[in-house]
């Protein structure tokens, strides 16, 4: 994977603090209830660990993009591999979850997800406009054209948005994040509601 390029996570400090956090709290509270309550042990032999192993394997996560090879790879530990040839994709698409717009590429049942853009009550988070355009130019060189459609034009266009100093929140692919939604129908409810309530 030499000719890999690292898919750069999009994350923010109060992310990974609310991630420690949780876990410990849990951790502590599951151990107290052990402790205070030995009928309840079990609880601690089996969830501490579980949730250990959670926080473990989700921050391990890894996604390579070989602009040469046309392959993109997740890693995650204890799960295996997974690698899309680009030339083989069934499926390449921009979708949305939660307040994430996602780059999906399949080829048959086997997928994987690409962070394009976050944006939470804590973060306003894009990918930067050069590892953008990378994405784009990787699917046209080697997704079959039928399958790609217009991802790539619509991935170049939040580089190019990016590039000239806009934000994530109000670049192209913030719609397909459910911010873009609420943000909609808040404005539908203060509208209906007349002049006097909008904010």
């Amino acid at each position: 994977m030499t000719d890999a390029v690292r898919v750069p996570a999009l994350t923010h400090r109060t992310a990974k603090l609310w991630i420690a956090g949780t876990a410990v709290v849990l951790v502590a509270v599951v151990t107290y209830l052990a402790v205070t309550q030995p009928e309840n042990r079990w609880a601690a032999y089996t969830l501490v660990p579980l949730v250990v192993l959670a926080v473990a394997v989700v921050a391990s996560q890894r996604a390579w993009v070989d602009p040469m090879a046309g392959t993109v790879t997740r890693t995650r530990w204890l799960v295996p591999r997974r690698t899309v040839d680009l030339s083989r994709a069934t499926r390449v698409t921009l979708t949305g979850s939660g307040p994430q717009a996602l780059l999906d590429v399949r080829s048959g049942p086997r997928g994987v997800y690409l962070q394009l853009l976050l944006l939470s009550d804590y973060a306003e988070l894009s990918q930067e406009p050069a590892f953008l355009t990378t994405i784009a130019e990787t699917l046209e060189r080697h997704a079959p054209p039928k399958v790609r459609g217009a991802v790539p034009g619509e991935i170049r266009a939040q580089a190019a948005h990016l590039a000239a100093g806009g934000t994530p929140t109000t670049s192209p692919l913030a719609r397909l994040t459910n911010n873009a939604i609420v943000r909609a129908v808040g404005g539908i409810g203060a509208g209906g509601g007349g002049l006097g309530r909008l904010p």
